[in-house]
């Protein structure tokens, strides 16, 4: 199942550009698979939020393909992301759960077991392969995956070590949403101008708690009410500026000259955190965050780059253990055993 993205994508007529492409990654943070004002299944009302506003998601889904069954690696944040950058599950590579700890919460339906608290270092990566394949490689914001930082897994440019808190965030930058897309614009305009084919992962600390959005965002939903503890206002205003950013990174795109030759995949690490037995439901699925529920792993996923049809949709199920393989061959790059 590790190829199923590249497969279901050549299904659909595509194939890598001729010229090594760049490859943007963007992580989002705790969006659950009905968090979007993208009805994710034409066949399902509920894959559609009635409360979030993503106008750039809408319109990247529909300037791209748009995966009606993906799913993240595991239910929570470090085994995800451990699980995108090695396409392994988060059992091989032993990080089953965050933290060092080995309790079990009674919403969760695997016991941590033996685990380790760092990746090992010996693993593959993609940005170590893509790195080997001439292409810069960068991580910007939430790293989450042990104390050892991105360097050690193939990075030329990261933020360090980072956890759930972004180390800067203000008023104007809240989440650093938008200090990560300045550094990542930076980034990219250094290795459009060199003529460097790159690899671009922005991992955001939205939409997971706490409530943090511009004073903008926050008056267009102040008017929605609290659902019990939760702030449903700020979470749709939090919402609302991430996609904001997604849209101002399509624009920097286009403004490089470079969306000829760059492909954009934007997922979330797990499921939202209004589902769980704890915590109520996720739209039209069951649990959250947390849980091996639908609602704990099912996210929304898109993607758009060269030769992907307009509107495109799939049906393939597919994970995020799956990126590995696709970006390897999009650049090119060998794919290491165990993995195509």
């Amino acid at each position: 199942m590790k190829y199923l993205i590249f497969l279901s994508l050549c299904a659909l007529g595509l194939s890598a550009s001729a010229a090594k492409p760049n490859i943007i990654f963007v992580l989002i943070d705790d969006m659950g698979w009905s968090g979007t004002s993208v009805q994710i299944d034409p066949n399902v009302s509920a894959s559609k939020s009635s409360l979030y506003q993503t106008p750039q998601l809408e319109k990247l889904a529909d300037a791209g393909i748009c995966f009606t069954n993906a799913y993240a690696p595991g239910p929570m944040c470090t085994p995800s992301r451990a699980g995108i950058l090695t396409g392994k599950t988060p059992a091989e590579v032993r990080m089953t759960t965050p933290g060092g700890g080995g309790r079990t919460q009674n919403y969760q339906k695997l016991a941590g077991g033996s685990k380790d608290s760092s990746l090992s270092t010996d693993l593959d990566t993609i940005a170590k392969s893509l790195q080997s394949a001439g292409y810069a490689t960068a991580h910007l914001g939430k790293w989450h995956i042990g104390r050892t930082g991105p360097e050690a897994y193939g990075y030329d440019l990261h933020d360090g070590s980072t956890g759930n808190e972004p180390p800067n965030s203000s008023p104007d930058n809240p989440k650093d949403i938008f200090g990560i897309n300045q550094r990542a614009f930076d980034f990219m305009q250094q290795q459009s101008q060199s003529g460097t084919p790159f690899y671009l992962q922005l991992s955001h600390y939205a939409v997971h708690s706490p409530v943090e959005a511009r004073a903008s965002s926050k008056a267009r939903f102040k008017d929605v009410p609290s659902r019990g503890r939760t702030d449903t206002a700020g979470l749709a205003a939090m919402t609302y500026d991430i996609d904001d950013s997604i849209g101002q990174l399509r624009a920097k795109i286009k403004a490089l000259g470079i969306a000829d030759n760059t492909y954009l995949v934007v997922m979330s690490d797990n499921g939202g955190t209004g589902g769980g037995p704890r915590r109520g439901s996720d739209g039209a699925l069951n649990a959250g965050k947390g849980s091996l529920h639908e609602g704990g792993i099912r996210v929304p996923f898109f993607a758009e780059g060269p030769s992907i049809a307009a509107g495109a949709l799939s049906r393939e199920s597919i994970t995020g253990c799956d990126l590995y393989p696709t970006f390897c061959d999009w650049a090119d790059a060998p794919i290491p055993d165990g993995l195509a």
